[in-house]
């Protein structure tokens, strides 16, 4: 079982670690974000081609394109250095964690399955 200290420093390391990674979603964002748009010009230029088209791959390419991208800026906006004195400043006072930290300082605990 973890005492305050250790759960403090489980955060940290989390947070550190997962800022790490974060830097790979600022570039895919933007990648997932173009490849929305892409899918958005082939939509519309197959339309003015041929005149009325199947229009479910464009679609789906929106749709994952705008997705990737608010899943990818949000796990980044998560893990700021804000965000970690936050939910630090919180846990010292009440000693309770949000349910997304509590599950991921388990499963930084367990490692990789």
């Amino acid at each position: 079982m973890l005492n305050a200290a250790d759960t403090v420093a489980a955060l940290q390391d989390l947070f550190q670690t997962k800022r790490k990674s974060s830097g790979l979603a600022l570039v895919a964002a933007p990648v997932a974000l173009g490849l929305g748009v892409v899918s958005m010009a082939v939509a519309a230029l197959s339309n003015l081609d041929s005149g009325p088209s199947d229009n479910t791959l464009p679609t789906i390419g929106v749709l994952a394109g705008l997705g990737g991208t608010v899943a990818l800026l949000s796990r980044y906006t998560r893990y700021t250095k804000g965000n970690e004195k936050e939910i630090l400043s919180k846990y010292e006072r009440t000693h309770k964690l949000p349910g997304w930290a509590k599950r991921n300082l388990a499963q930084q605990r367990l490692g990789p399955l």
